[in-house]
């Protein structure tokens, strides 16, 4: 639960420092006065389009390698599962009981 809280926490962190470091922009080049202000708007509002632009990339390609990590995750699970499952049913149809606690045990003591 808590690893959930620190990686919705750190994926909200890493897309809005961005829009941090542009507020902090503006407030720098204000401070300098009308006519540096002016000359460097262009060049400001490219970088800004810019960096937004890098910054929804940066967003997608996470929820991409989060959402690709959370399928395999899932799809293994879910294979252990199926696989435990269908050795129970085979093992059942020819009559053999197995404990799994006394294999366990015993294959630890080797």
């Amino acid at each position: 639960m808590a690893v959930k809280k620190i990686t919705k926490r750190w994926l909200f962190n890493n897309m809005c420092v961005i829009l941090v470091i542009l507020l902090a922009l503006i407030f720098i080049f204000a401070a300098f006065g009308m006519a540096a202000a002016s000359g460097v708007t262009v060049v400001s509002i490219l970088f800004t389009i810019f960096m937004l632009a890098l910054d929804v990339l940066v967003s997608f390609i996470q929820a991409y390698v989060f959402t690709m990590l959370s399928t395999l995750f899932i799809a293994i699970a879910q294979e252990d599962g199926h696989h435990e499952a269908k050795h129970a049913e085979h093992s059942a149809e020819n009559g053999v009981v197995q404990n799994t606690s006394t294999q366990v045990s015993a294959s630890a003591g080797k």
